[in-house]
């Protein structure tokens, strides 16, 4: 796996607690944290994942998949509660203007993107990130061939029933 795409996998592993809830966001009670810390890691431990991917996801060999003209995405690592996607576009490729209830951040590996996000309009480029709240309308255009990281929260089940 090249040093970029290593890089991006490794930013959205750190921005995967932005996706999950957390204890300060389920608790308005403002509990102490080892109060909360505690009561995560007892749902933690009753939680059965009912759908996930293998421990470890090789870029070599796995299937990229038609996303729309000019689009191929790559799914990575997933389970019920969150996914990794790696989507590359070719210049002038279009990520047609949609909403979804799922939380998204995007972490943009290469390239350089004009994403609109509940009508404004932003460039973007390698190193750069977005976040799209549940059900925030959002689509791009890429203004250079590049990939983006898609983490997504909880999991995209509809990419996986297309397969």
């Amino acid at each position: 796996m090249n040093r970029k795409v290593r890089t991006a996998l490794y930013a959205c592993a750190l921005m995967a607690p932005l996706l999950l809830q957390s204890c300060n966001a389920q608790s308005e009670k403002k509990e102490s944290n080892k109060e909360c810390t505690e009561e995560t890691n007892k749902n933690t431990e009753k939680k059965v994942m009912k759908t996930g991917s293998e421990n470890f996801i090789f870029a070599e060999g796995k299937e990229w998949e038609p996303a729309g003209e000019g689009v191929v995405r790559q799914i990575m690592g997933y389970n019920d509660d969150i996914m990794v996607v790696k989507v590359k576009f070719e210049k002038g490729a279009v990520g047609a203007v949609h909403h979804h209830i799922h939380s998204q951040v995007t972490y943009v590996e290469s390239g350089k993107f004009e994403f609109t996000i509940n009508g404004v309009k932003k460039i973007v480029s390698a190193g750069d990130c977005l976040y799209k709240e549940p059900d925030a309308v959002h689509g791009c255009v890429c203004l250079e061939p590049g990939m983006l990281i898609d983490c997504f929260s909880p999991m995209r089940a509809d990419f996986l029933e297309k397969k």
